[in-house]
């Protein structure tokens, strides 16, 4: 039986977090803090009492309007709102309610401390990753990642079948679930400007580019028609009825779709409609077993079977296989200049940088299919930078080995 929220002592994570959330990032020192909208209380790392009292005061006012947790910056502060709703976004139902108040800090925190995490198209999805990686390298075992992909990835896709985008990284969530299972990340310590870097470039490299996404809101118009038959501050997941008429557009849309967005809408399709097949109500949470009930039938039971007769992956080539790999090695940041230097977005993404990352990746794949499985990877990585550099002058020089990362 997990913890209730009324069980936890939130002053005391409260205090932990931001003790530790300036040990990792010391430019938080003295400018970092976090208000609690529910008892006025402010944590952080602030040295005057009359700099608490005026931003207790500020995000008082801004707590008003704000409908869950939120960060800013402003005048060098860097700012977070706890405003708990009672609502769990991070963890199963089953899990302790610590971990899920520990999950929305972290996301908020890496709103803060992320490249891109503030004023960016990625910041939701750079946060999101900041948060699932940081309770990983906290954590024994990969299951609390795999936990809180789960439910973010049914929440990203529950948003954006009902109309709203802001928070839709579910391709970026499936990219996260494939390295937690395919590297043992919890073996794998991640100093924290890395794990923010990694957070930043995962997010890059596969977020949803923004025409393609307005075309998937396009596609699922028609599923968030049901939403009308809501009152106004109705959370849409709890009205059963309305929600059942929601999945069932639903599914017409993601079978019906063609073109080159078929695969994102059907993927979309089943994320959202993965939990009430199989279940889920421990990602559910108001839903019992007798309100899942309604998904034993013939209609659900032929969408189980076309979800299941869908084509997973490619097929798998020696080449697609090193193009995955040198991928990988990119977002790890082997062929940066420094993994460990906290990324510039600006410069990440210009021009010149993007032609040399796209080099040395190319130049990895050549390297491995002439030298064969046993050639050392670190060897194959130096190299690869190195043409890289060579045929793009423009492109940052490594100066420090690579990073025993993976």
């Amino acid at each position: 039986m997990a913890e209730e929220k009324s069980e936890i002592d939130l002053s005391d994570i409260l205090y932990t977090f931001t003790q530790k959330s300036v040990a990792d990032f010391p430019e938080l020192s003295g400018k970092f803090a976090i208000y609690v909208a529910a008892t006025n209380a402010l944590y952080g790392s602030l040295t005057s009492k009359e700099e608490q009292q005026q931003l207790r005061e500020y995000l008082s006012t801004q707590a008003q309007t704000a409908q869950t947790s939120r960060s800013r910056e402003m005048d060098g502060y860097s700012l977070m709102i706890f405003k708990d709703n009672g609502r769990r976004s991070h963890t199963f139902s089953t899990t302790p309610y610590a971990q899920e108040v520990t999950s929305i800090l972290e996301h908020e925190l890496g709103h803060l401390v992320a490249p891109g995490g503030l004023n960016s198209p990625l910041a939701e999805c750079i946060a999101e990753i900041f948060s699932i990686i940081r309770q990983q390298q906290q954590n024994p075992t990969n299951r609390e990642t795999l936990e809180q992909v789960a439910v973010s990835r049914a929440s990203s896709a529950r948003q954006l079948v009902t109309g709203d985008a802001s928070h839709f990284y579910l391709p970026v969530l499936q990219e996260m679930e494939r390295f937690a299972i395919s590297y043992d990340l919890t073996q794998m310590p991640m100093p924290p400007v890395y794990a923010a870097n990694f957070a930043y470039r995962l997010s890059y490299w596969n977020a949803v580019p923004d025409d393609a996404l307005q075309q998937l809101k396009k596609e699922y118009a028609s599923a968030k028609t049901p939403l009308q038959e809501l009152d106004v501050m109705d959370f849409a997941i709890d009205n059963k009825p309305v929600m059942q008429k929601i999945a069932q557009e639903c599914a017409k849309i993601m079978f019906d779709a063609a073109g080159e967005n078929a695969d994102l809408v059907f993927n979309t399709g089943k994320a959202f409609l993965e939990p009430f097949l199989d279940k889920r109500n421990d990602i559910l949470l108001t839903w019992d077993d007798a309100d899942l009930a309604a998904f034993d039938n013939a209609f659900w039971n032929d969408v189980r079977e076309k979800i299941k007769e869908r084509p997973v992956q490619a097929e798998s080539t020696p080449e697609r296989t090193l193009r995955q790999q040198a991928r990988d090695i990119m977002i790890f940041g082997l062929f940066d200049k420094d993994p460990d230097e906290k990324i510039d977005p600006a410069a990440y993404e210009s021009k010149e940088n993007l032609a040399y990352l796209r080099r040395a990746m190319d130049a990895y794949v050549s390297i491995s299919m002439a030298a064969g499985p046993d050639t050392d990877q670190e060897e194959v990585i130096a190299r690869s930078c190195q043409i890289a550099e060579q045929s793009l002058a423009t492109g940052p020089r490594r100066t420090t080995p690579p990073a025993q990362r993976m």
